[in-house]
C-alpha cells in the first residue's frame, strides 16, 4: 500500500480502485468522481485562503453599534 504523495493527497489510483470496489462502477466513472472531489478540495483551500486574507484584527473594528 502506498502512502500520500508529496502534495499530501493519497494516491489517486488507490482511491479509484477503492471507489470501484465499493460501488462496482467502471474506472472511468471512478476517475471522474475522484477528479470532482479533488477539484472541490482545491477550490475550498483557495476560498479559505481568500477569506483569511480579508480578515481585520478585532482591535481595529468599529464595535460601537454592539452596545
Amino acid at each position: 500500500m502506498s502512502g500520500p504523495q508529496p502534495n499530501g493527497h493519497p494516491d489517486e489510483q488507490r482511491l479509484v480502485k477503492i471507489y470501484m470496489d465499493l460501488t462496482g462502477k467502471p474506472e472511468s466513472e471512478a476517475r471522474s468522481v475522484i477528479m470532482y472531489i479533488e477539484g472541490g478540495r482545491e477550490q475550498a483551500d483557495s476560498d479559505s485562503r481568500d477569506q483569511t486574507s480579508d480578515l481585520m484584527p478585532l482591535g481595529k473594528r468599529d464595535l460601537s453599534g454592539l452596545d
